[in-house]
């Protein structure tokens, strides 16, 4: 249950799948279920969850009662809802999510970048970028989640595009941050320390595109496509980047 409706276990077609069911006229503290419904249609990639189709609404109870989604064996979020206390840090791992090697902490942001990148190069905002909105299935493939915060820009206005993706890349990083203290035992400052602690860790690729996607210069911060590009050549994710087309 969440602020814009309840999910359910269902079957589609003879398989199982996961039915969202929205909130009479639906206005949840992230947004509109119509806004909703309409970004999931627009996002098909395998490094992000989204819809099948739409669920018609009866005549004069708006456009859509619910979407269909197609439900993964074994998905559990990555992270715990934020509390009052931590506000724009989720609280903590999941169970499903802790002591989390190397690899797999790896794997996951590299299918997040890419789901970021795609969202973002067709003017898709997630505006939710939190590890409890990331599932992780009995594979261990991770995967971007829930569109309820999600909204279209005009990514031809490329002041406007750039600014509204800089700040999403910042939130990325947070996610980032999250991960390597949970599972890697390293502790990422926040930007205001990145100087000195880079001083120790000389020679990282690794560190020091985080430290450029955690400056607090929006305008110095690289995209998810640099980022990407980036983490291509970091020996930790060229395995994923060349078997990136085989996820499903």
């Amino acid at each position: 249950s969440g602020a814009s409706g309840k999910v359910f276990k269902g079957t589609y077609r003879g398989e199982n799948v996961a039915v969202k069911v929205f909130k009479a006229m639906s206005k949840g503290s992230d947004g509109n279920s119509e806004d909703e419904a309409y970004i999931n249609s627009l996002i098909d990639t395998p490094f992000a969850i989204s819809a099948l189709g739409a669920i018609p609404a009866a005549e004069g109870e708006g456009k859509y009662k619910g979407m269909v989604m197609k439900l993964l064996d074994g998905t559990n979020p990555m992270g715990k809802v934020p509390s009052f206390q931590t506000v724009t840090r989720d609280e903590g791992p999941a169970p499903h999510a802790t002591n989390l090697s190397t690899q797999q902490v790896m794997g996951a942001i590299w299918n997040i970048v890419n789901a970021l990148e795609y969202t973002h190069t067709r003017g898709v905002c997630h505006g939710d970028v939190y590890l409890h909105n990331v599932l992780r299935d009995g594979k261990g493939v991770a995967r971007l989640s829930d569109w309820g915060a999600s909204f279209v820009y005009d990514h031809t206005l490329a002041e406007v595009a750039s600014s509204i993706e800089k700040i999403e890349v910042l939130a990325f990083g947070r996610l980032v941050q999250d991960l390597f203290s949970w599972n890697l035992n390293v502790a990422v400052p926040d930007s205001t320390e990145l100087g000195s602690y880079l001083n120790t860790k000389s020679g990282s690729k690794t560190m020091s595109l985080i430290a450029s996607i955690l400056q607090k210069d929006q305008s110095k911060r690289p995209t998810f496509s640099e980022i990407k590009e980036t983490l291509a050549t970091i020996p930790e994710f060229e395995s994923f980047s060349a078997v990136a087309g085989s996820i499903q």
